[in-house]
C-alpha cells in the first residue's frame, strides 16, 4: 500500500518494507443468471472512518496508518488471491491424535504417521535468492540445565517434542530452514505475504498449545522430564544462498536476513510457553491476532532492539 499518512495519535506508525493489508468483510449481495455479486467493505474491528482535507479515509487503529478510500478502491480491483490454508481442520484434535500417537509409541508400540499429511520438507534452492518471507524461531527453555541433570530422559523428550513441532510445521505449508541446538527455524515461502505472516502466526500459537497441553504432558507422565518451548516470529527480507567450500565440498545454507536474526532474538526474550512477534510482522496480520497482541514495555527487552517494537500474542 503506498501513499498512506502517519496518523500521530496513539502507538507509533509501523513500516514492513512498503506493504501493508486490508482486512475486508466481504457480503454476497445477489446473485443472478451465474453471476454472484459481493459487497466489500473495511473491517470495523480495525478501521475508523474520518475526513480529512475533504476527503474520506480510513485510519487502522493498530499500526495508526490513514489512508484515503479511493486507494482501498484501487487496492480492491488489483489484489490477487490466493488460497493458502493450514493442512488440519483443528489443532486441538490434531495435537490429542498425535499425543496418543506418541504414547504408544513410548508403550513400545511402531509411531504412527499423521492422519493429514504434512508438506513435504523443501531445500533451498542452489541458486540466490532474494525474498520477503516470515521467520521462526523455536527453542526448548532451560535445555542446558534439565540436559546436566537428566541427559538420558532429556535427550529422549526433546526428540519426540522437536520431531512433532516439525511435522506441525509440515502441516501449515512452512518448512524448516536450519536446526539450531535444542530448537529450530522454519519459515514460510509464499507470494500471499498476508497470509504468510497470517500462517505463520497460526503455527506459532498452535505449536504452544500442542506443546504445552498435549505432547509435554503426556512425555512427563510418562516418566520423561517436563518440557516447555519458547517462540519468536518477524518479517522481512532474506537473501538466501547455498554456500559450498571449494576444498572440502561441504555445503550450507546461508541466509542474509535482518528478519531471521530478530526472530532469534525476539524468541530469547520470550517466556516459557509464549510466542512474541516483530513490529513487522504484526503491522502484517489479520485484525483477528492484533487483537490478541500485547505490547512488551521497552523496559523489558535488551538495549539492543533499540525501541523496536515487540508483541505477544496470547
Amino acid at each position: 500500500m503506498s501513499n498512506t499518512n502517519e496518523y500521530s495519535e496513539g502507538a507509533p506508525p509501523l513500516r514492513s518494507e512498503g506493504r501493508g493489508r486490508l482486512d475486508l468483510i466481504i457480503e454476497e449481495v445477489k446473485t443472478s443468471e451465474g453471476q454472484i455479486e459481493f459487497q466489500v467493505t473495511p473491517d470495523p474491528r480495525r478501521y475508523e472512518r474520518v475526513e480529512a482535507d475533504g476527503e474520506v479515509c480510513y485510519i487502522d487503529r493498530f499500526t495508526r496508518v490513514m489512508f484515503p478510500i479511493r486507494l482501498f478502491q484501487d487496492a480492491i480491483s488489483t489484489l490477487p488471491f490466493y488460497d493458502l490454508r493450514p493442512r488440519i481442520a483443528s489443532t486441538v484434535d490434531y495435537a490429542q491424535e498425535r499425543a496418543s500417537a506418541v504414547e504408544d509409541e513410548l508403550a513400545g508400540e511402531s509411531l504412527r504417521s499423521p492422519s493429514v499429511e504434512p508438506a513435504r520438507h523443501r531445500e533451498m534452492q542452489s541458486r540466490t535468492t532474494i525474498t520477503s518471507t516470515p521467520f521462526l524461531s523455536l527453542d526448548i527453555c532451560r535445555s542446558t540445565e534439565l540436559r546436566r541433570r537428566e541427559p538420558a530422559s532429556f535427550d529422549r523428550a526433546a526428540e519426540i517434542l522437536l520431531r512433532e513441532m516439525q511435522i506441525l510445521v509440515g502441516q501449515f505449508e512452512a518448512t524448516i530452514l536450519k536446526a539450531t541446538g535444542d530448537g529450530f527455524i522454519a519459515y514460510l515461502p509464499h507470494p500471499a505475504f498476508t497470509r504468510q505472516c497470517d500462517l505463520i502466526v497460526d503455527l506459532g500459537t498452535s505449536m504452544i498449545r500442542m506443546a504445552r497441553d498435549s505432547i509435554c504432558p503426556m512425555l512427563h507422565s510418562s516418566g520423561l522430564p517436563r518440557l516447555d518451548i519458547r517462540i519468536g516470529a518477524d518479517y522481512g527480507q532474506a537473501r538466501f544462498e547455498q554456500k559450498t567450500n571449494a576444498a572440502t565440498g561441504f555445503t550450507w545454507p546461508h541466509v542474509d536476513s535482518d528478519a531471521l536474526n530478530l526472530a532469534v532474538k525476539i524468541e530469547q526474550t520470550a517466556r516459557a510457553n509464549s510466542l512474541r512477534i516483530g513490529s513487522s510482522l504484526y503491522g502484517l496480520l489479520h485484525v483477528q491476532w492484533l487483537e490478541r497482541a500485547t505490547l512488551i514495555p521497552t523496559e523489558d527487552l535488551p538495549p539492543s532492539f533499540n525501541g523496536y517494537s515487540v508483541y505477544e500474542i496470547g
